[in-house]
């Protein structure tokens, strides 16, 4: 348990979706929770991204108790499917329990819902064939930006990607990063991986890409084309994923990116407008989910934390604010394993562990 990322700084959130994996040793016959109520019925309609190369929308109405979703793009040739299924049961900690859909492509899912636009939770989808049923961490938005010029902006960012289409199956191919991205108001992006471009314009520090993004029939959603040149192999299918993003409460922008592409990967990037962390804006409970299908939730007070994976014990450790540069956070637990997270975006949590690469986690404040 000590190498799960979540249960470090556990569940801070994104983040839709945000982030599959592995996990980590540690047993305990003592089974923690958090002191966290459930959140407000929401109807609304979110663009969401599974973290294995799927965008899917889902509206959901906790009033009636029911939910329809449309696959919008798919790395796996479902794009265009639609269904419906009914909200069976709300856990404790507020998410809602999704029933398998009208089609059978969606087997199950959890989401919580936050008031200020954003749900994270776990997503079951049956890729049918050898693939069978696999589970993702879901992360998306309501109310996506829907002009290429308002998407401008520096973010800070951490994903999950995998070098062939795993349907987010956590393998030796799949890997977290942390970096930043820019877009400019015509939709011209660079991706700087491991680095930060405010401080370091050329990314000689890490990796840059760079490419364009344009609109598609989706509304909100666009569509993000890798340039080639030295960056092969060329995007396949003339996309290299789906980026959304929407503009928070507090005034920050936050961005999901859902990729499948052969450079890149298949997975996801989940992040924020680069803007220095504050306690105030940490404080509070926060719920996650891992990419190992752990969930469970973080209470921070100051540069503190308790994490409450569920059916665990609880984990306790300690935050750095702005670590590397303004907007990333550093978390130590208290067996010395250590990660980097964002906060931000009135509510956006996501989080990867520098100690076990393969653990990726996305999740929202409550």
């Amino acid at each position: 348990m000590e190498n799960r990322l979540l249960l470090s700084i556990a569940a801070l959130f994104v983040g839709v979706v945000v982030a599959a994996c592995g996990g980590g040793g540690g047993s305990s016959s003592t089974s923690s929770t958090s002191p966290a109520a459930p959140v407000a019925a929401t109807t609304a309609t979110y663009t969401t991204s599974s973290a294995a190369g799927e965008v899917i929308s889902f509206t959901v109405d906790t009033t009636n108790k029911v939910y329809s979703y449309t696959d919008i793009q798919s790395s796996y040739g479902f794009t265009g499917k639609t269904g419906t299924g009914t909200l069976t049961s709300q856990n404790s900690d507020g998410s809602w329990n999704l029933s398998t859909s009208s089609d059978s492509f969606i087997k199950s899912a959890t989401a919580l819902m936050s008031s200020n636009g954003l749900v994270a939770g776990q997503l079951t989808v049956n890729y049918g064939g050898g693939a069978g049923n696999q589970t993702n961490p879901m992360f998306g938005v309501n109310g996506p930006i829907t002009s290429i010029a308002n998407l401008a902006g520096t973010y800070n960012y951490i994903s999950q990607a995998c070098s062939t289409k795993t349907y987010g199956v956590n393998t030796n191919a799949c890997n977290p990063a942390h970096g930043t991205l820019t877009v400019d108001a015509s939709g011209a992006y660079k991706i700087c991986k491991n680095a930060n471009l405010v401080l370091d314009t050329a990314c000689s520090g890490g990796t840059l890409t760079t490419g364009t993004i344009s609109a598609t029939s989706n509304s909100g959603v666009y569509n993000l084309l890798r340039n080639n040149g030295s960056q092969s192999p060329n995007p396949v299918g003339g996309t290299s994923g789906s980026f959304v993003a929407y503009t928070a409460a507090n005034g920050q922008k936050v961005v999901v990116v859902d990729l499948s592409d052969n450079y890149y990967g298949y997975g996801q990037i989940v992040g924020s407008t680069q803007t220095a962390i504050v306690t105030s804006q940490t404080d509070g409970t926060w719920y996650w989910v891992e990419n190992d299908g752990l969930t469970g939730t973080t209470v921070i007070s100051g540069l503190g934390f308790t994490a409450y994976p569920t059916g665990m014990s609880s984990v306790t450790g300690t935050l750095t604010t702005n670590a590397n540069w303004a907007g990333l956070l550093s978390f130590t637990r208290a067996d010395g394993t250590f990660g980097s997270a964002i906060l931000a975006g009135s509510g956006l949590y996501v989080a990867h562990d520098n100690t076990n690469s393969g653990n990726y986690e996305v999740g929202i404040k409550k």
